[in-house]
């Protein structure tokens, strides 16, 4: 009677240890299961914060169209700068150059260069591409305008007879100036022969000196 008891008592104990070892097993279930929920909300938020601070927006500007700055990729004929010259530089590249000097109303000066068109990246994957900054004249702004107003600005015209050559890289100047209610607006093929350039020859001597390495010719 002693032994069944003991047996009985044994049996029960055992039985105690497996529920107790089960809700263990259980326990460590639902912390796994738990851990990888905590896990894989972690990685959303991760994802939510980096595409939302890379994305960017679009913000209001309630006064930016109260003074239409030169920089602004718009005809300087529409700028409300008093004193404006900018050259779009396409050298046959996936990227164009564009160089835009302003005198504000103030009498301040700036001197800004941007870049606008494709980068690749192996094959034909590409991606498009901007970027702005203020750039250095070698001379001062004020001599600079002086050296374009000796070159007759507003009498030139569009170049004549631009020659293309099938396969052969082409470079080509648009130059737009605005002085007062004066403005002048031409093209000319930088690459072309020299006797053909003529008075588009000291514009371009001109560019290349004060814009240096930015004036690509091919």
């Amino acid at each position: 009677m002693c032994g069944q008891h003991r047996l009985h008592a044994s049996l029960h104990h055992e039985e105690k240890v497996i529920t107790y070892v089960n809700g263990l097993h259980e326990a460590a279930d639902v912390g796994r299961n738990c851990s990888d929920f905590m896990k894989v909300l972690v990685n959303l938020l991760w994802l939510f914060l980096i595409f939302s601070c890379s994305a960017g927006k679009v913000s209001t500007m309630p006064f930016r169209n109260y003074d239409l700055s030169a920089e602004r990729l718009m005809p300087l004929t529409y700028s409300n700068s008093s004193r404006a010259f900018r050259v779009w530089v396409s050298p046959s590249t996936s990227v164009d150059t564009i160089f835009t000097i302003t005198m504000h109303q103030d009498s301040s000066f700036g001197a800004y260069m941007q870049e606008i068109g494709h980068k690749y990246y192996g094959g034909k994957k590409f991606k498009a591409y901007y970027s702005i900054s203020k750039i250095q004249l070698r001379s001062d702004v004020k001599h600079f305008f002086e050296r374009l107003d000796s070159l007759d600005m507003f009498t030139l015209e569009d170049q004549e007879n631009m020659e293309l050559v099938l396969h052969q890289p082409l470079s080509i100047y648009v130059v737009e100036y605005k002085k007062g209610e004066q403005y002048a607006k031409f093209r000319f093929q930088a690459n072309a022969p020299q006797d053909s350039l003529g008075r588009y020859r000291s514009v371009e001597r001109l560019l290349r000196t004060e814009f240096g390495s930015g004036v690509t010719l091919k």
